[in-house]
């Protein structure tokens, strides 16, 4: 609990422990000793008038313990009013949320991990593919070219030939994607698409 000037009138045993400061020691000062920045204190304080009509909000800030070790906390704030409404002071709830971020990241990190190993992968099988698809391609051209373009045929020839060549810029594309290139952007036709 602070008064209308920031200052710490009480707190829990939770508090205590979180920081490590006894209630004696913490008594009096102003709430900015367990900040670790002063321009977090000061954007606080900015939110804080803002936020009059609020009945709580959160925010994250930095906090210093008496150890001196930092820590990221959410921090919700209400405001301690009087029968007639006047502002007494507030009372900050304070939650460390070291673990939860840092569980954020690996969590991150296990996604980009996975996304690597998704590139590799269809990397690793465009490039089989393709293998596969030059052999359609070379083959098809080659039946083509020997069949005159009246037989039954032809034309299903042809269409293999076409097929092989949108599966050719399909793996083109997947290759783009698994090696992380840029690709490049040009304008198309939509009807063919």
């Amino acid at each position: 609990m602070a008064d209308t000037q920031r200052n710490i009138i009480n707190c829990n045993k939770a508090f205590t422990t979180l920081f490590g400061y006894t209630l004696d020691e913490i008594r009096g000062k102003q709430t900015h000793s367990v900040y670790s920045d002063m321009d977090e204190f000061q954007q606080m304080g900015q939110e804080i008038k803002q936020k009059m009509d609020t009945p709580g909000f959160i925010h994250t800030i930095h906090y210093r313990k008496k150890s001196g070790a930092v820590f990221p906390g959410e921090t919700g704030l209400l405001y301690l009013r009087d029968s007639e409404k006047s502002l007494k002071g507030f009372i900050g709830l304070i939650r460390d949320i070291s673990e939860r971020l840092e569980h954020q990241k690996e969590k991150k990190l296990q996604q980009a991990q996975k996304m690597e190993s998704i590139g590799t992968l269809a990397g690793g099988i465009a490039h089989d593919f393709n293998n596969i698809l030059s052999a359609i391609l070379g083959y098809s051209q080659l039946a083509l070219s020997d069949v005159s373009s009246g037989r039954d045929y032809h034309g299903d020839l042809k269409e293999i030939y076409k097929a092989g060549l949108r599966a050719s810029d399909l793996v083109r594309q997947i290759l783009t994607f698994s090696r992380k290139s840029e690709a490049q952007f040009m304008p198309m036709k939509a009807a063919p698409i």
